[in-house]
């Protein structure tokens, strides 16, 4: 796997042990077990009556609902019969591939309607909503150095021990150090030159009912942002989600 040398220099782990790390989280990622209402229901945190607030849940569940309705009219729309999926070579030999070549546990299997607007919500819900989440504001928190640094200066503390701010101070990496994390920070934090989510080229959509169902969901992304760019979890605002990764 090729890292930029200031991702290298920035990481307490090796290359190989950054490859490590990856490699036992995949081996344990469900497909299916992260489709967003399927982890809240297995983190136990799907129940308002229990836990009535909870903003990641509320708002990201917002823009998983738009996601999943659009992705519902497209598939509606391409696939008449339903039954036409099935007759998709191009469509299960992705689908297989996610599966085959991809080592990915728990994706289902392409035979109705529903079940491709699960996989096709799921993707791009990870690569928008839930990325932001992740990486909206990592950059005001992990920018100081502090807070969460990815090497020390210093061996780490033992946790029975008690932690002086001397040993903070020692432990803090130094000006080099330093710069490398923030490169990395900065990399993987959002870029503001991304198109939004919603801002698909026309040019790849020609049919007015294709261009009347992105419209709608542009408007609405349009509505809810305004609304949740005043809330204190703005991350997920329509106004900052990306059309996909930006590295």
């Amino acid at each position: 796997m090729f890292l930029p040398d200031y991702i290298k220099r920035g990481l307490a782990v090796s290359t190989e042990g950054g490859e490590q790390l990856i490699e036992h989280f995949y081996k344990n990622y469900n497909f299916s077990d992260k489709y967003f209402p399927t982890d809240l229901a297995i983190r136990g945190v799907d129940d308002r009556s229990i836990l009535p607030y909870y903003p990641y849940r509320d708002l990201s569940g917002l823009m998983f609902d738009e996601i999943r309705n659009m992705v519902a009219l497209f598939v509606r729309h391409y696939y008449k019969p339903p039954d036409s999926i099935r007759r998709d070579r191009e469509l299960l030999s992705f689908v297989e591939a996610l599966s085959k070549d991809g080592k990915l546990d728990g994706v289902p299997k392409c035979n109705k309607p529903s079940q491709l607007v699960m996989i096709i919500t799921h993707i791009i819900f990870t690569s928008t909503v839930q990325y932001s989440v992740l990486t909206g504001s990592q950059y005001y928190y992990n920018g100081f150095i502090p807070n969460s640094p990815s090497i020390l200066s210093i061996h780490p503390p033992i946790p029975t021990h008690k932690v002086s701010l001397e040993a903070i101070v020692k432990g803090v990496p130094d000006f080099n150090s330093t710069f490398y994390i923030l490169c990395q920070i900065n990399l993987l934090s959002p870029n503001s030159t991304s198109k939004l989510l919603s801002h698909y080229q026309h040019i790849n959509f020609k049919e007015t009912e294709v261009l009347e169902i992105l419209n709608t969901f542009r408007a609405q992304l349009k509505m809810m942002g305004g609304q949740m760019e005043q809330h204190s979890f703005s991350v997920v605002s329509p106004t900052r989600l990306r059309s996909g990764w930006d590295i």
